[in-house]
């Protein structure tokens, strides 16, 4: 507490409990919870420390007082007898930021034997590091004894440059200033600049960033608004944590381990779309998350089918069906995006390209909404479908979709024949091969299909269930893709 005094409270640190009870030191009581039957306050009356929140005891007047309030009442007593203060105690150290290695940034420091260490003149900034250096032995700055011997710039006699150079965290502490303006060869920003783009609005960086850069990067940006030279006090306004990925054995990736996954192996067999896809499938972006060589797979089927999708499908007219499924999938994307529920939206993306794979026709606009909404996570599939139908710009630069409110059904509605769409949809995916089929529909809509038409226009035998039928015949679990107005399909 920097005064000298060690504090022990072995009634209520379970540490401080068995240092008292080993050399038989007296423990009181001072905090008790509210139960009857906790009493005294001498060793060996406690089993071990209790370290939860009560009322004092054994403390004065201040007995009876929840133990959190009587910080602030004990603190405030000493106050008035002018037997203490209240202080904030930091636990910041100083920073060791030189290091023996040539890549860094230079530290402007001549020494001098006459006049210590003194700085570089601002006229003679950057420092810039020699390229005559030699690696392998100690530190390399030191190899070039014609970089290194200079002379004192205070008192021209003979002087050293400091050889040592800085952490990289130095840089990386205040690069986000730079950005903004980084061809300015006159200052390291424009204020006026940073006023326009800074503070970041969003930062996303891994867990280890928090102890170490997190704050250089809030130390540099209060030391320079404390200086003049910014308007703001924090350089980042919201922070993401994204979850790590392990290995298909589950364990942290490591050589060692031989469990690394190589990302060009990757591209190279799956492309980096589909692993994207892929990835982003499994678990929400904060959560950690496994490598499986079956589920990129299944992503890879995924990809395949936009692509077929889109060498089959029509440009015409789209159904009001899609449309409704379109725009309610662009309302709620667009908000799963803005808060990092990448998994979600994937979810809803394979929602959508299932049913386009079954429509015959659908309008270009509609078909450019839908490769909108997966190009943030598959951009060169989108950018070549994109060009595939008909646009000559990029899609990574047009407007976002908004969606219409009025164009997405209510639940229940079904527009057209039930049993015609279905018959169409049949028709679509149906093999040469195909014995039965099981179609899933809504409770309120088995009424309406006609499993005899059904059967009668695609020449096969057909089975109908509603979704929630217990007893339903669904081996590879496509009922739960049933919506209204959109039976799901088995071909058996």
């Amino acid at each position: 507490y920097g005064s000298g005094m060690v504090m022990a409270v072995p009634a209520h640190d379970q540490r401080d409990y068995l240092f008292a009870e080993k050399y038989n030191i007296p423990i009181r009581e001072v905090v008790r919870k509210e139960v009857a039957g906790r009493r005294s306050q001498v060793a060996g009356d406690f089993e071990v420390a209790y370290t939860g929140e009560g009322l004092l005891c054994n403390s004065g007047e201040f007995d009876g007082v929840d133990n959190i309030k009587a910080k602030e009442k004990i603190t405030n007593w000493l106050i008035k007898k002018k037997l203490g203060k209240q202080v904030v105690n930091y636990k910041l150290r100083d920073w060791g930021f030189s290091r023996q290695r040539y890549w860094g940034t230079p530290i402007p420091i001549v020494n001098c034997e006459k006049c210590g260490a003194v700085p570089v003149p601002e006229k003679d900034l950057p420092v810039v590091l020699p390229e005559d250096v030699k690696f392998g032995k100690g530190n390399p700055l030191e190899t070039n004894e014609e970089w290194l011997n200079v002379k004192c710039p205070k008192c021209g006699g003979k002087g050293r440059r400091e050889a040592e150079t800085m952490d990289t965290f130095f840089d990386s502490s205040w690069y986000f200033l730079r950005y903004p303006d980084n061809k300015n060869d006159k200052a390291p920003f424009d204020k006026k600049i940073l006023k326009k783009w800074l503070p970041v609005d969003q930062y996303i960086g891994g867990t280890e960033h928090a102890c170490l850069h997190l704050i250089y990067a809030r130390f540099f940006t209060k030391v320079l608004r404390d200086l003049g030279f910014l308007d703001f006090d924090e350089p980042f306004m919201k922070l993401f944590n994204q979850g790590m990925l392990h290995g298909p054995d589950g364990d942290k990736m490591s050589k060692s381990k031989g469990n690394v996954i190589n990302p060009d192996e990757i591209s190279k067999k799956y492309g980096m779309d589909t692993a994207r896809f892929f990835l982003l499938s499994l678990a929400a972006p904060d959560k950690e998350r496994d490598w499986s060589e079956k589920g990129i797979a299944g992503s890879l089927r995924f990809i395949r089918k936009i692509f077929d999708s889109f060498d089959k499908v029509k440009v015409g007219k789209s159904s009001k069906e899609f449309e409704s499924m379109l725009h309610s999938v662009v309302k709620d994307v667009s908000q799963y995006y803005d808060e990092f529920g990448y998994r979600k939206a994937t979810i809803r993306l394979k929602e959508l390209f299932d049913f386009l794979a079954e429509q015959d026709e659908v309008a270009k606009k509609d078909l450019e909404i839908a490769l909108k909404l997966l190009s943030p996570i598959c951009p060169h599939i989108a950018e070549e479908l994109w060009s595939k139908i008909g646009n000559k710009d990029f899609i990574s630069v047009s407007e976002w979709p908004e969606f219409d409110e009025k164009k997405i059904l209510e639940k229940g509605v079904i527009v057209g024949d039930l049993n015609e769409k279905i018959i169409a949809r049949i028709k679509g995916i149906m093999k040469d091969d195909t014995d039965k089929i099981y179609v899933y529909v809504m409770p309120f809509e088995l009424v309406k299909v006609d499993a005899l038409k059904i059967g009668e226009a695609v020449g096969r035998e057909v089975v109908i269930f509603a979704v929630n039928d217990s007893e339903k015949v669904d081996p590879k679990g496509v009922a739960k893709r049933t919506k209204p107005g959109m039976a799901a399909i088995y071909l058996e």
